[in-house]
């Protein structure tokens, strides 16, 4: 399973027939089932008192006090079914594939306490009608058997006063267990407040791991592939196989020591401040560009090592990213005031287009680090400007496999321009033909003025002026042209 090798390659491999190893592999996934996985996962290997002591560690419990796991799903890809019905249930629009679904529940540890299904994949499958049907304890509402002794299994360890930590997918749901979720941004605003922000750090810090656990997993390719539909009536009971040998054979994902401790009281004495950083940034006079002498001086305790072990691998992995993403023009203030507080501007986000990126600002402190990429990218050019060295190009591989990429962009641009030219010179042609006929008109329509005025009376010239001021009226549509007229004439 690990290595994704068809049966019919495995059976040429040990001289066997490819029915000969699908019965082995049926009966190993049952052995298994029946004996290692009572022992790492499920009800019988975890009590609630042993959860609560033994799995949740002290710096989670400082952040969360009331949680005692975490809840998520995964997609498991599979092939599309002959049964047009099962088609229908199994595609998912969000990720466009037909796929089922697993619902799992981890520990604050680490390690998995159970997983559920599988799952269908359509709009009556989401994350939020799952757990519902998990967290609800009301068996009358439970038509399907095997609905009620997933949701009998969890109410047995769990007690009402529990709580779980989830994602943005299950802020509407309502059952048994209150549940931490991040905060969302309301309408008409453009981001957090600082506590909403803050609380929701939490939460992510500790979320993570159930989806480093699913990462983990996945390097399984018999799940991390399409699956055929043959294995899908197993597919649960490998998935829980897979979760048990994890439990049993792997380390755990969240570890429990003093500085993750430290860490979680610091957040805790400080979630309740707010951002004193927004009063600063509408007073323009008190920031200044920043040199290298100024960097030197507030920057000087850390090195690339710190923001590594700080804020982990991905984050310095998409922070080099950054650094190298198109033609990026930072600009770096120090305020006056703080001088261990500075910010850099016209960070080029990565997600919008070229031709009008979206630009962010990062803020940065001396006594203060952060896990986003952006703060992360801030901190290491920081370092290459204190020691005044050119930041070094990452990814250069990566850059180089595109070479021979064609991009029809400049092509399109210039078509744009040169039709777009082209109109508005046609434009400026048709105005300027329009504009002499005009004048020409006018010219004769005076000159015919002038001849009927010298051969008429002065009543008769009244009439006639009064005949060509309606006239005017008739064929002129510009409002302001006709009084104008209008008062020249009576003048």
């Amino acid at each position: 399973m690990f290595r994704g090798i068809s049966q019919t390659f495995t059976g040429t491999l040990f001289g066997l027939t490819q029915p000969r190893i699908s019965q082995i592999f049926q009966e190993t996934v049952k052995k298994m089932s029946e004996v290692l996985v009572p022992l790492y996962i499920g009800s019988q290997a975890f009590q609630r008192n042993d959860i609560i002591h033994n799995h949740s560690p002290e710096w989670v419990k400082v952040l969360l006090p009331n949680a005692v796991a975490m809840i998520d799903s995964t997609y498991v890809y599979v092939q599309k079914s002959w049964n047009f019905n099962n088609q229908k249930k199994s595609y998912c629009q969000h990720k466009a594939d037909n796929l089922v679904k697993i619902m799992a529940i981890m520990l604050l540890d680490g390690k998995w306490f159970d997983i559920y299904g599988p799952y269908f994949s359509d709009g009556y499958n989401n994350d939020e009608l799952i757990w519902n049907t998990l967290s609800d304890d009301k068996v009358e509402d439970y038509e399907n058997k095997d609905l009620f002794a997933h949701s009998q299994q969890l109410h047995a360890i769990f007690s009402k006063n529990d709580m779980f930590i989830g994602d943005h997918g299950f802020v509407r749901c309502k059952g048994k267990w209150s549940l931490y979720t991040p905060d969302s941004i309301c309408k008409g605003e453009t981001q957090l407040s600082t506590i909403k922000a803050n609380q929701t750090t939490c939460i992510t810090r500790v979320r993570n791991a159930i989806e480093r656990g699913f990462g983990r997993l996945k390097q399984w390719n018999f799940i991390g592939s399409v699956v055929n539909t043959d294995f899908i009536p197993v597919i649960g009971s490998i998935m829980r196989t897979l979760c048990a040998v994890d439990n049993a054979y792997f380390s755990n994902l969240v570890l429990d020591n003093n500085d993750a401790l430290e860490r979680a009281q610091y957040t805790i004495r400080n979630i309740q401040l707010e951002n004193e950083v927004e009063h600063m940034e509408a007073n323009t006079t008190v920031w200044k560009k920043a040199n290298t002498s100024d960097i030197s001086s507030i920057i000087t305790s850390y090195d690339e090592n710190d923001v590594k072990q700080f804020n982990g691998e991905y984050s310095v992995r998409i922070a080099h990213a950054y650094l190298g993403h198109i033609q990026q023009e930072w600009s770096t203030y120090i305020h006056r005031d703080f001088p261990s507080t500075g910010k850099i501007k016209n960070m080029i986000s990565r997600y919008k287009t070229m031709d009008n990126p979206k630009k962010h600002t990062v803020w940065w402190f001396a006594t203060a680090g952060g896990t986003c990429s952006h703060v992360t990218a801030a901190l290491v050019a920081l370092i290459h400007w204190k020691n005044n060295k050119k930041i070094p190009s990452f990814y250069i591989t990566a850059a180089a496999l595109f070479l021979n990429v064609l991009d029809c962009t400049p092509y399109k641009k210039s078509k744009m321009k040169r039709v777009s030219e082209e109109y508005y010179e046609a434009s400026s042609n048709t105005e300027s033909q329009t504009t002499s006929i005009s004048q020409g008109t006018a010219s004769a329509e005076v000159t015919d003025e002038e001849c009927t005025s010298s051969e008429m009376s002065d009543e008769d010239s009244m009439d006639s002026q009064t005949t060509d001021l309606q006239f005017t009226s008739s064929e002129t549509s510009d409002e302001d042209a006709r009084y104008k007229l209008y008062t020249d004439e009576t003048k």
